[in-house]
Formats: C-alpha cells, structure tokens, sequence
C-alpha cells in the first residue's frame, strides 16, 4: 500500500508560496502591486495571502 504524503505536501505548498511573495516583494522593492502582477495574481489574492502567510508584511 502507498502511504499518502498529503500531510506533508499542504505545508510545503504554504512554504513554497511564502518564498514566491519574499521574493516577488524583494524584487519589486515592496511594491505589491508590482509583486502581485510578477506571481500572476490580483493585488487582492496577494493581500489575502499576505494576511494569511506573512501577516507581518500585509499592513506594510
């Protein structure tokens, strides 16, 4: 039988997205309308996310 990693997968999805936005933020120079257009993303998903993942950025 295979075990399911999905416990595993759902925190690294979190993880991999908090990197995406550091990142994304990083290059925009904190812009998040800028960083929100380079991920692909509406400004609101991008403050939805913030709030969610890195709530100490979401205010900025």
């Amino acid at each position: 039988m295979i075990e399911s990693r999905w416990e595993e997968a759902v925190p690294l999805s979190r993880v991999t997205e908090k990197i995406l936005i550091e990142t994304a933020l990083k290059h925009t120079g904190g812009r998040k309308g800028e960083a929100a257009e380079l991920l692909g993303w509406g400004r609101n998903t991008l403050t939805r996310k913030l709030k969610t993942l890195l709530p100490a950025l979401a205010d900025d």
